[in-house]
């Protein structure tokens, strides 16, 4: 199966969502799927599977022909952030009829608590809701860390996802956090 995996920085150690796509990227490519990663990471220009797009420009038309050609032949699209990236890959999924999984973890937190309103349970639900509309409606899956964060999401936004419950941390090995999330993406397909 070809995988196509999006998020804005892979293979930085200190931050969780990077190197979660790391994990993610070597897993898939261990069981013997083609992966390709867009991403942003300047560090990782020329490297063979990797396509680097700058997400803030993802308005110029010649980087979105790049990531509309990283999708249209890919088995399933797993998106790991909720950027103008991911909603920009999210919508070329859906016009091209492709099986798109998208991250929930990546933004939970971290996108509301660096806003003033995000502070508030209201904020947070506002926050919530904006990005069900951008992105997390048009997903055919959501990977949820714990039923509480889905619980929470779909809370705030008023409507049930196609949600898969699989933790992060240490409740379940690596080894089978990775066959859940390959599990999730043949279900999609």
């Amino acid at each position: 199966m070809k995988i196509t995996v999006v998020c804005d920085a892979i293979g930085s150690s200190n931050k969780e969502a990077a190197a979660a796509a790391v994990t993610l990227v070597r897993a898939m490519k261990d069981r013997g799927h083609e992966v390709v990663v867009v991403c942003s990471d300047i560090d990782k220009a020329g490297e063979e599977g990797y396509i680097v797009l700058s997400h803030r420009a993802i308005g110029n038309r010649f980087n979105e022909i790049a990531l509309e050609n990283a999708i249209w032949d890919s088995d399933a699209v797993y998106v790991m952030t909720a950027s103008v990236l991911g909603r920009t890959a999210v919508r070329m999924c859906k016009r091209h009829l492709i099986p798109v999984c998208v991250d929930f973890v990546t933004q939970s937190e971290a996108q509301y608590a660096r806003m003033a309103p995000g502070r508030s349970k209201a904020g947070r639900g506002a926050v919530y809701r904006c990005l069900y509309v951008r992105l997390y409606r048009y997903a055919d899956a959501v990977r949820y860390p714990s039923e509480l964060s889905r619980k929470h999401f779909e809370k705030a936004v008023g409507y049930k996802t196609n949600g898969y419950i699989i933790p992060n941390g240490t409740q379940l090995p690596q080894d089978k956090r990775m066959e859940r999330v390959e599990e999730m993406l043949y279900d999609i397909r």
